[in-house]
């Protein structure tokens, strides 16, 4: 793979390591004693970063590096202070701005500073799917806390364990209430340093809502792959994709229902959007509603409009749309924008909606094939207007394909129109993909807690 891999000669952290306006961005957040450089570099010269960006699995992703200073010794910045200088940084470039979903890969204590940053500028989380955390001490570190004791920073108190750890414990009881839909991937060191581990599997685990990763090697090693076939960068790929899921549950290819204004709106509607299309309860039920003049007229001149364009064309036109739009309409005026900016465009159209006029049935063709935090914060911002009661099977086809804690998230906002009692039958259907935690989460959430 040569130099194209290779820390690239004009690197300016932090700052983007590929910056081609790319719908994502993969940013990096090094740890403890690390910066942005070595922290990801291989002995072989192999850096990390230079790596995504050589993988076509990446190729909708801008890379960023986050830096910040991390000495061993002497006065340095604490953790709520390297959060705001992050958000800082990530404003100077707008990196928020210019991408729709933004994915964070940490190392040890850049994953608390991930976790910091979403914590407390909250509005960003909608737009962060996923963060890969490797090694990340969620609840402290004792071989650390033995290494660090003579030499302790403001930065080395956050990794101590949880027990004796005022910071840690706030943040994973903020990180749980906050009832983010962001997917959370661990991978955890496999080797020892000197007597052990310095980030153990249990604490590296905690908050994760999937299947942790071995990667061979020691804490630093296991952000340092060599080649595309490493577990280190195969377990970043698999992530990202979500591969293991995605293989069984793959969402029908988006559609536009602009590329037709006749009266039968049917396109998102028809594509699969229940976990189980075989049982009759779940089967999405096609939409047919008579689209009126107005509405195809603002639809025609949003089509070739697009993102932040898009939605600033919506606002000029929204003096001419009724105020009852149906959930055909609304889902003709998204077209086929998606993540934040569908989002962004849906904020404005309930506005033009009726309290309790969408049918559970059309919801479907409004949230199409989001996922994770996007469909979480439309299914929010849909309830209000949803009918009631709303029937289990309803409550499934909104709940779609999503599983495990972002199931649980999009029924917490659905959960108290559901008819009352809910049949015995009903239960496996609502709760269906959840295990552990989020299990106990969706539970929570259906059953009043």
């Amino acid at each position: 793979m040569g130099r194209a891999v290779g820390v690239p000669a004009t690197l300016n952290l932090p700052g983007y390591v590929r910056h081609w306006g790319l719908p994502k961005a993969l940013i990096f957040v090094h740890g403890l004693w690390g910066d942005g450089r070595d922290t990801w570099l291989n002995s072989s010269g192999t850096y990390w970063p230079s790596l995504v960006s050589n993988d076509d699995a990446f190729r909708d992703f801008d890379i960023y590096v986050y830096q910040y200073p991390s000495p061993k010794v002497g006065s340095t910045l604490s953790i709520p202070d390297v959060v705001t200088d992050m958000r800082t940084r990530l404003a100077s470039d707008r990196v928020f701005e210019t991408h729709q979903e933004i994915f964070f890969l940490g190392h040890s204590m850049g994953g608390l500073i991930i976790r910091g940053l979403l914590l407390r500028y909250r509005e960003l989380a909608r737009q962060v799917p996923k963060i890969f955390f490797y090694a990340t001490p969620t609840t402290g570190s004792v071989l650390a806390d033995r290494i660090i004791a003579p030499i302790r920073t403001v930065q080395a108190e956050a990794v101590r364990p949880l027990e004796f750890n005022n910071f840690l414990q706030a943040q994973q009881s903020d990180w749980l209430a906050a009832g983010f839909s962001t997917k959370s991937y661990c991978a955890v060191e496999t080797e020892d340093v000197f007597v052990g581990k310095v980030v153990t599997r249990e604490s590296a685990t905690a908050l994760c809502t999937s299947p942790a990763q071995a990667i061979p090697g020691d804490h630093s090693d296991i952000v340092k792959p060599k080649c595309f076939g490493d577990m280190q960068h195969v377990a970043l790929q698999v992530a990202i994709g979500d591969v293991l899921h995605d293989k069984e549950n793959t969402p029908a290819p988006r559609q536009n229902p602009e590329t037709t204004l006749s009266t039968d709106v049917t396109s998102r509607a028809q594509q699969p959007s229940a976990p189980s299309l075989s049982d009759p309860k779940t089967r999405p039920v096609a939409v047919r509603k008579y689209i009126r003049a107005e509405v195809q007229a603002v639809a025609v001149a949003l089509r070739p409009q697009f993102a932040g364009f898009r939605t600033d064309a919506l606002q000029a036109a929204r003096g001419s749309l009724p105020g009852d739009l149906e959930a055909s309409e609304i889902a003709l005026l998204l077209g086929s924008e998606q993540y934040g900016w569908r989002l962004n465009l849906l904020e404005i159209l309930v506005k033009h909606a009726r309290p309790r006029s969408l049918k559970a049935d059309e919801i479907p063709s409004i949230l199409a094939d989001e996922d994770f935090g996007f469909r979480e914060a439309m299914t929010k911002t849909l309830a209000p207007y949803i009918e009631i009661p709303l029937t289990a099977a309803g409550a499934a086809r909104i709940l779609g394909n999503t599983t495990e804690c972002a199931r649980a998230f999009c029924l917490r906002h659905i959960a108290p129109l559901i008819e009352r009692p809910i049949a015995p039958d009903d239960v496996p259907l609502l709760l269906q993909g959840t295990t552990a935690i989020c299990r106990s989460q969706a539970t929570g959430y259906l059953f009043g807690r």
